[in-house]
């Protein structure tokens, strides 16, 4: 676990929690701490959603503490908010307890928000 921490410390990857945990315990998910590191680590095998996930995080962590989101969401920010990040293509029943970050959509409404305005943040 030691190891790990290292390489979030030098912002190689974050680390996700659920709620009310940190380290040292394990953690829920590891990710890599930017999209283009996912590139250059194992270009062959780079899933879409992994790589929004990631863009999600990258622009979320500097300003908020995000945990791993319950079932139907991927993250919760700020202990209250849930996020589930979409690609374009994805099926959920619209929670209006929850945000949806949405990729490839160009104007939001309501409870879902393009991914990419989330990109102002970073």
């Amino acid at each position: 676990m030691n190891y790990i921490k290292y390489l979030a410390d030098a912002r190689l990857i974050n680390m996700v929690y659920h709620k009310g945990e940190e380290f040292p315990k394990k953690p829920a998910k590891l990710m890599m701490h930017n999209s283009n590191l996912m590139y250059a680590v194992y270009p062959v095998k780079v899933n879409e959603q992994d790589v929004l996930d990631t863009f999600f995080m990258n622009t979320m962590y500097k300003d908020h503490s995000l945990y791993m989101g319950d079932k139907g969401s991927s993250f919760l920010v700020d202990e209250g908010l849930r996020f589930r990040v979409c690609t374009e293509n994805c099926k959920f029943k619209n929670n209006p307890n929850a945000y949806y970050a949405m990729h490839r959509m160009e104007q939001g409404e309501g409870n879902l928000i393009p991914l990419w305005l989330f990109g102002f943040l970073y």
